[in-house]
């Protein structure tokens, strides 16, 4: 069962403009979020929503890792998508009051503020700042799956896995040293390919410029791996 937590509406308020979803709102905005949302812990391989369930809230994950699954052939379930902090989810679905196409799993134990899909819906038809906020964030989310599913077609899973690594080192601010944010297994999903191909990818990705050691990446010639995984001018993913 989640945990709530009693913190004040300024914490709240400081945690909400970090997500990307809310950045640049105005006060009067984020206040009314914040006075709406509660702190949430949940374990780890916790369900927080169920496939074809309509989400009642979205979260805004703070610490920890969520990952999106899909049910296989074969009764299994695969993640197809990991969130990372500060992101939030699942906004399409609470935007537009429909059912979830997969269900959404805890990683790794998460903290999460959770803020009823029903204010989103109401700010949404009353407030003109907000409702062009949410268009631009789903406009950019629609942009990174085009991105996703175009690499998937023209893009080996080493390239994918190399694009992947670049994306990763800027996102951390470029260091010597760049630590895998999940676990290979979950990463092998993510690039749409099986953890036994993804090994093979990292042994070949050493050709072009890349030292692996456990979750720690090193790019020990950037101009290399550039020219392998052939970017285009969106890098957007």
């Amino acid at each position: 069962m989640p945990r709530s937590n009693g913190y004040e509406d300024d914490d709240k308020i400081t945690l909400l403009t970090k997500a990307p979803v809310f950045a640049g709102l105005s006060p009067p905005i984020i206040q009314r979020l914040a006075a709406q949302a509660v702190f949430e812990e949940h374990p780890s391989s916790s369900m927080l929503f169920s496939q074809s369930e309509v989400p009642r809230a979205l979260y805004v994950l703070l610490r920890g890792q969520v990952g999106f699954s899909a049910a296989t052939p074969d009764g299994k379930f695969a993640i197809v998508d990991v969130v990372s902090p500060p992101e939030a989810f699942p906004l399409a679905s609470c935007l537009t009051n429909t059912p979830l196409l997969g269900g959404i799993k805890v990683l790794a134990a998460a903290r999460l503020l959770r803020i009823p899909a029903a204010e989103l819906r109401d700010l949404s038809r009353v407030d003109a700042e907000f409702g062009m906020a949410m268009i631009s964030r789903l406009s950019q989310m629609n942009r990174s799956l085009y991105v996703s599913v175009r690499d998937m077609k023209v893009r080996s899973a080493a390239q994918r896995l190399g694009s992947y690594i670049v994306a990763l080192a800027r996102e951390q601010g470029y260091p010597k040293q760049i630590r895998l944010p999940m676990s290979k297994q979950f990463l092998a999903s993510q690039l749409g390919t099986t953890p036994e191909n993804l090994s093979r990818c990292f042994a070949g990705l050493r050709a072009h410029g890349i030292e692996t050691s456990g979750s720690n990446i090193h790019i020990r010639d950037a101009t290399r791996l550039a020219a392998f995984i052939a970017p285009s001018d969106d890098e957007s993913h």
